[in-house]
């Protein structure tokens, strides 16, 4: 049995919108999430080595984060509340542009973004719950930080409102990117 449909984002054909289906009865519902071999059609070089988890409140934002060697991939789900998923594609630092889609836990949508996009989100709401499934293990000493709120990016929040780690504060600039 399929239960995977998947749908590609019509702005940057690297991000994949990967939609599946809910079965629903009068207990609730069930859903399969993941799939190795229907995801391996439709992403063959995704290897699923870790997947994480992170809950947030309202205006938190997380990224944006980007590794390099192990490069990592990234396959993001909202599975409690809303949120506003980010990708920035780092290949294209001359004409920058933010990828946002915004989805909630009734959308059923995973969104892989490729290694060469730093990821992020916005939440949207309390307890907003993100899954992320990645194709490498985690590496600080490879992961680079591109600032959300200093760079010209349209958030469609307001910067003022969000809340970032100190970590997240002291993203790079793209003219930083630039000169890697």
């Amino acid at each position: 049995m399929n239960t995977i449909e998947y749908k590609i984002h019509k702005k940057i054909k690297k991000i994949l919108l990967i939609k599946h289906k809910k079965f629903v009865d009068e207990r609730g519902y069930f859903a399969e999430i993941y799939r190795k071999n229907t995801f391996s059609k439709l992403i063959p070089k995704f290897n699923l080595k870790q997947i994480n988890f992170s809950k947030s409140d309202k205006f938190v934002a997380r990224g944006l984060h980007l590794q390099l060697q192990p490069n990592l991939s990234k396959i993001m789900r909202v599975v409690r509340g809303k949120a506003i998923l980010l990708a920035f594609d780092t290949r294209a630092l001359k004409n920058p542009e933010l990828i946002k889609i915004e989805l909630n836990e009734n959308d059923n949508i995973h969104m892989f973004a490729p290694y060469y996009y730093a990821r992020g989100f916005i939440s949207l709401t309390n307890n907003t719950c993100i899954e992320y499934l990645c194709d490498a293990y985690y590496n600080p000493k490879n992961e680079y930080i591109i600032s959300m709120i200093n760079n010209n990016f349209e958030l469609g929040v307001k910067k003022e409102k969000l809340l970032l780690s100190n970590k997240d504060k002291k993203g790079i600039s793209i003219n930083e990117l630039i000169k890697f």
